[in-house]
């Protein structure tokens, strides 16, 4: 059985997971990374998948907004997909 949708902290995990065929976010911390921020360096969308996941840059103060978000693109998905 595999899981309806996901959603990571970018890691490994993320790059594992990327190319299942089911919603994914993936979380970025607001981080540096060689020399420039981590959603830049380390986009999945730079993988070439057929159906890149929702990338969400976390920053302080933006919680309730993150998790809307992510909650939102969640259920819209699965529900699109239960519509098929």
């Amino acid at each position: 059985m595999v899981a309806g949708a996901v959603c990571t902290v970018r890691s490994g995990i993320s790059d594992l997971v990327s190319n299942l065929p089911i919603p994914q976010v993936v979380v970025y911390p607001d981080a540096d990374y060689l020399g420039g921020p981590l959603i830049k360096g380390t986009t999945l969308t730079k993988f070439g998948l057929a159906v890149p996941p929702l990338e969400i840059l976390a920053r302080k103060g933006n919680v309730q907004q993150d998790v809307r978000a992510i909650s939102q693109h969640l259920e819209s998905s699965l529900a699109a997909a239960a519509a098929a």
